[in-house]
């Protein structure tokens, strides 16, 4: 069969025969071939030239308004990238379905990326191989906190491309206002030191954007804070939260500057800290 294939394929082109393969696939097993068909399709972010940046791949949820406002959502987010140093080290966390992971990657960084949430981190690893950036891009399932810890994830919306959820005791929203959560999935935690001592890998550039749980996430990363080898931090954050203004003061207490503020929707603003 494998050399049939081969040789249908040498003979009517790769593009051509897929299409045929998989039509005859749809007829003599629809039940399994359409769904397949479905799920593998994609939605594609391009540059102001209209090129392909990367794909996602539409699997319902936010998947497609999370494509489709790319540049909409937070511009301040895709300029930061876009100014990054050659050939720099982004630490994603918080990535979701890996729309700044894949960016990063497209401008040849090298990316490492957190999200422990099982559906969003199925559709990054799906998206990182469908833009075969498989040698740019390492995903971790884990949780950056204060420390190690055998827990459980909140869920807030268990669909793809959801946000809002919460690691370990916090049963606030970004706010800190009380939220109820559909269910609780298993997960664990490490601090970012001890992630980057442990890997030998150090990151240029910090995205963290984690629904609440801020404040443990800075606590966790004091060495890498004092070495100085961060060049910048975007991080979402609201001021007039104590535990917010507790993360700003750490930030700036170790030579970082805020540089730029964003309010991107009531009570949830990036701000983007440059080390002086």
């Amino acid at each position: 069969m494998k050399n049939l294939k081969n040789f249908l394929k040498s003979i009517l082109g790769k593009k051509f025969f897929d299409i045929i393969y998989t039509t005859y696939l749809m007829i003599i097993n629809p039940k399994k071939e359409i769904p397949n068909l479905v799920l593998k399709s994609k939605f594609y972010v391009k540059d102001d030239n209209n090129k392909t940046l990367f794909s996602i791949r539409l699997l319902g949820g936010s998947t497609f308004d999370r494509g489709n406002l790319f540049y909409e959502s937070e511009p301040e987010t895709v300029n930061w990238i876009k100014n990054f140093n050659k050939n720099s080290v982004f630490f994603d966390i918080g990535a979701n379905i890996g729309l700044y992971s894949l960016y990063s990657a497209k401008l040849n960084h090298r990316v490492i990326s957190f999200e422990p949430e099982s559906l969003n981190f199925a559709a990054l690893n799906l998206n990182i191989t469908d833009n075969n950036f498989q040698e740019k891009i390492i995903c971790y399932p884990i949780a950056l906190d204060n420390s190690f810890l055998i827990s459980k994830l909140k869920i807030s919306k268990f669909r793809f491309g959801s946000s809002g959820h919460t690691f370990h005791d916090n049963s606030k929203n970004y706010s800190h206002e009380e939220r109820d959560f559909l269910q609780s999935q298993g997960s664990i935690s490490v601090s970012l030191d001890h992630f980057s001592e442990s890997q030998n890998i150090y990151p240029d550039y910090i995205k963290i954007d984690v629904d609440g749980n801020e404040l443990k996430v800075i606590n966790g990363m004091k060495n890498l804070l004092k070495s100085k080898k961060i060049k910048s931090i975007l991080i979402e954050i609201d001021k007039k939260i104590h535990d917010h203004r507790l993360v700003k003061e750490i930030i700036e207490s170790n030579s970082y500057r805020l540089d730029y503020f964003a309010q991107k929707r009531k009570g949830a603003n990036n701000h983007i800290f440059n080390l002086i």
